[in-house]
This record gives C-alpha cells, structure tokens and sequence, in this order.
C-alpha cells in the first residue's frame, strides 16, 4: 500500500523490479491524482508516469482507458523494459497543516509532473506528424504511379488516333482511284433501244399471226382442187363406162 497526494494505491503488477518508491514520489504530482490507475516505466534511467482511467469511467477514451494500457506500453515503452502498475484504491483526508506541508513538498513534484505531460504530448504528436508524413509519401507516390499509368495510356491512344486517320485517308484514295479508273461500272439502260425491241417484237407476233392465214388458204385451195381432180377422174370414168 502506499500513501501519497492523499491517496492511497495498490501495486498491482511488477516487470523486472521496475518498482522503486523513491523515484516514484520524485515524479508522483496532481495531475494523476484523477486517474484510477497509474503505470511508470523506465527508460535510459528515467521514470515515466501515467494515467489510465477504468474502462466505465465517463472521462475515459481509447487511449486513456485501462483496457488500452497493453497497446500503450507495446507502442510507446521501450522493448522490454521495466514497468510497475498501480491501482487507486482510497482517499486520505488530510489536516490543514498537513495540507500545507503537503502542498510544499508536493510543489516540485507538480512542476516535474506538467513537464513530463508536455514532453508526452510532444512525443504524441512527433508520432501523429510521423505517421501524417508517411501518409502523404504513400498518397503522393501512388498519385504519381497513377499519372504514370494515365499518360502512358495516353499516348497509346493518341498513337492510334493519328493512325486512324492515316488509314482512312488511304482507303478513301483507293476509293477515289477506283471511281477515276471506273467511273461508270454498269451501262445504262438505254429508252430508245427498249422501244425498238418491243416494236421489232409487236411486229414479228404481227407478222406471225398474218403468216397463219395464207397457209390455210394455200391448203384448203390444195385440199379443193385435189377434190376437183378426183370429181373430174371419177366423171370421166363414169362417161367411158356409159360409152362402152
């Protein structure tokens, strides 16, 4: 149990004999009179004090809560190093003179007390620029690689724009060539010729049904004069068969 500012704290757990009374009443001052719990460690010779709050506690944050006291001695500590954790179990009411004596002592403490908070902001905000900087390098180089790969893109697609029009302008000389050398593939159908079909046609069925008529005269003109010769045969038998 130890006994300081009026309160009263519990060692709760020890790392390679990391507790040392003296040298925490050196460093002990009022701003940590507020938190429930207390952690201190060594590093190159020099003890380090600071403040958690439990885990239900109103003011407490991700930072500032017991649960986060293993990410804070993982992250800011040194590795290995020695280390105590103290727990706020009471409050011990002090007499007025106790109170003044107190005050008197604990005057140096409370100066060393906001110095070390302030070299902890300091150092907490060195990490916080740190890991910024580190940030926009990342941000700054993968905006570079982007660019990088935008303008390569670019001049593909430039390189076949200009080609496009080079091809086109090819094939419409090509094209041009052919309509020189061939400006008329198919003749034209002429009107005039078309007449003189049709009439040379109109006149051939013409003459086709006209030519008809003749040959049916000359046959029934045949036809009626072999008659007459057979009428003539058979009178002419008839005569000499009366004669005889």
């Amino acid at each position: 149990m130890i006994q300081i500012g009026g309160k009263v704290y519990e060692l709760i757990h020890e790392n390679r004999n990391g507790w040392n009374a003296d040298a925490f009443k050196d460093r002990y001052s009022e701003v940590l009179e507020r938190y429930d719990f207390i952690i201190g460690d060594w590093g190159y010779s020099q003890l380090r004090l600071k403040g958690f709050f439990k885990d239900n506690h109103m003011k407490a944050t991700k930072d500032s809560a017991f649960s986060g006291m293993s990410d804070y001695i993982n992250e800011y500590c040194n590795f290995g190093c020695a280390y105590f954790v103290l727990e706020k179990t009471g409050t011990i009411k002090k007499s007025t003179d106790d109170e003044e004596a107190g005050d008197e002592q604990d005057a140096p403490l409370k100066q060393d007390a906001v110095v070390q908070e302030r070299t902890d902001a300091e150092d907490e905000q060195e990490a916080g620029a740190a890991s910024l900087a580190d940030a926009i390098l990342a941000g700054a180089a993968a905006a570079a690689r982007e660019s990088a790969a935008a303008g390569k893109s670019n001049g593909r697609h430039g390189e076949e724009a200009q080609q496009q029009p080079s091809r086109q302008q090819h094939r419409s000389g090509k094209d041009q060539h052919r309509r020189s050398y061939r400006p008329n593939s198919k003749k034209p159908i002429r009107p005039a010729a078309n007449k003189d079909v049709a009439a040379t046609s109109e006149q051939a069925t013409v003459h086709a049904q006209s030519g008809q008529k003749p040959r049916e005269r000359d046959r029934n003109r045949e036809r009626s004069k072999d008659h007459n010769k057979d009428h003539n045969k058979e009178q002419r038998k008839e005569q000499g068969s009366r004669q005889s």
